[in-house]
């Protein structure tokens, strides 16, 4: 993109007669273009997504929810992270003989989840929950 289109489309992206929409494509054409962003399309983008700039227009943000959209990966790994961690707790000290029961309502407690969300990370690993059987000695 020549400096003529750059500068054409950084005043498209300030016309006022455009509607907000029109503005935003041209913001987009040149944010996806491999030219460097002028300072006043910094300031156009910082006034966007700042709640507190007082001007026009804000963006707010809000997560997708589309068909077949996958959710957010951070929060899957944190939940993953906690789920493993019950379940070692869990096998961990059913293992050690303490009551289920107790187990459970402690590892809910701690990690403020429900009974039922114990329960089933502890059907997920039910053969590691039971004791070693003396049959395979």
């Amino acid at each position: 993109m020549s400096d003529d289109v750059g500068a054409r489309i950084f005043a498209q992206i300030y016309d006022e007669k455009a509607s907000m929409r029109e503005r935003v494509a041209r913001l987009v054409e040149l944010l996806r273009s491999d030219e460097p962003i002028p300072p006043g399309a910094r300031q156009l983008l910082a006034d966007l997504f700042d709640e507190d700039a007082g001007s026009r227009f804000c963006v707010e943000l809000k997560p997708r929810r589309g068909k077949g959209e996958r959710k957010d990966e951070a929060l899957q790994i944190v939940r993953s992270v906690r789920d493993s961690n019950i379940a070692n707790a869990l096998i961990e000290r059913i293992n050690a003989g303490e009551a289920r029961k107790a187990v459970v309502d402690d590892l809910c407690a701690a990690f403020s989840v429900s009974r039922t969300h114990v329960q089933n990370i502890a059907k997920m690993y039910k053969r590691r929950l039971s004791p070693p059987s003396s049959e395979m000695e």
